[in-house]
């Protein structure tokens, strides 16, 4: 067995996406048997445990995963809509269509998806189906203030800055994939193991924002990224009609610029599922309001507090030995908002 451990720090986000992305590539790659976890220790460490597999090979699986061929080719799709924006038909925050002027744009704008879907499904590509999934898509059908709102169907988590009319798969996730899929074995597990920091395509500029708003701006291993954006997969969206898609992890859940993020640590070997099921679970989302109305003093702190309890106890019965809290800055204009995942503050999962 194989013992990947992450050079990341668990106050960054950035460490938390990354473990849970290397696993689902390592469980896509070698089957079932992949965990993952933290060392309960001080200065705790995320690991993925790989049956069966050398640390070259699970390099060689990122290397792989970073590949965009057939049938993972739809990276390189782009469509010309009537407004005359050319754009990734899979980036789930575009504003290229008007359903009401040109509805023909939505047809073509799916059936370019539902093309990929379909050769995925084919493939029996279950691991990027996921991720497409959780990505989230432009919603056609949220309207507030009598006008179409389409980020309303993306995930929080895709944090690409949009300057320039910019877009997260043709100028984030395509480069990344560009650029780590040439790399060698040692430069991944280097980056993986944060024995270097390589940030080719943010130039290893100080305000590099390779990092996709998982970090303040500045370098980041590309390798690492490219896993920490995989890791989005993890967090599956809740599709709702009138409000907007609710993302594991986010709160509030309803607001479009989320104030702080929630991650659980296990610190015993849990699957990828075991751990995508606490993200997505009640109790997580419970706690995590508790902590954020204890924050801001609120007056209904007695109820949140006996859910918290409950909640304490569900996670701690599937090895949550703590959380952490991030906290989301807003940054940026109003035309081109900008969110940044700050340090997190750990909270032992104690009743």
């Amino acid at each position: 067995m194989t013992t990947v451990m992450l050079g990341g720090s668990i106050h960054s986000a950035l460490t938390h996406f990354a473990l849970v992305g290397l696993a689902e590539i390592a469980e896509s790659t070698f089957g079932a048997g992949v965990t993952l976890g933290w060392t309960d220790a001080a200065v705790p460490r995320a690991w993925v445990d790989v049956p069966g597999a050398s640390e070259d090979e699970v390099a060689q699986a990122v290397l792989d995963a970073a590949r965009t061929e057939p049938p993972r080719d739809w990276p390189s799709v782009r469509l010309t809509y009537a407004s005359g924006a050319t754009v990734s038909p899979f980036s789930p925050r575009i504003k290229a269509i008007d359903t009401d002027k040109h509805p023909g744009d939505w047809e073509k704008h799916q059936a370019a998806r539902h093309i990929a879907f379909d050769a995925l499904l084919e493939a029996g590509d279950w691991t990027e189906l996921r991720w497409l999934n959780a990505l989230g898509e432009a919603s056609y059908w949220h309207v507030a203030n009598n006008a179409r709102q389409p980020d309303r169907g993306a995930s929080r988590w895709e944090m690409k800055t949009r300057n320039r009319g910019e877009e997260f798969i043709s100028e984030r996730y395509r480069p990344l994939c560009q650029e780590v899929q040439q790399w060698s074995i040692k430069q991944v597990l280097n980056g993986l193991m944060g024995m270097q920091v390589q940030d080719v395509i943010g130039k290893q500029k100080a305000d590099s924002r390779s990092s996709t708003g998982l970090t303040r701006p500045g370098p980041a291993d590309n390798a690492l990224v490219f896993c920490a954006l995989r890791g989005i997969a993890a967090f599956p969206l809740a599709n709702r009609v009138e409000e907007i898609n609710a993302t594991p992890g986010a709160w509030p859940a309803t607001v479009l610029h989320p104030k702080s993020m929630l991650l659980p640590v296990l610190t015993a070997p849990v699957t990828p599922a075991r751990l995508r099921s606490v993200l997505v679970s009640s109790q997580l989302a419970d706690l995590h309001t508790a902590m954020m109305a204890a924050d801001s003093n609120q007056k209904n702190g007695e109820p949140l507090a006996l859910e918290a309890d409950a909640a304490r106890a569900w996670l701690a019965a599937r090895m949550c030995r703590a959380v952490v809290r991030f906290p989301i800055l807003k940054a940026g204009s109003d035309s081109a908002p900008e969110r940044q995942v700050l340090e997190g503050e750990v909270h032992l999962n104690v009743r």
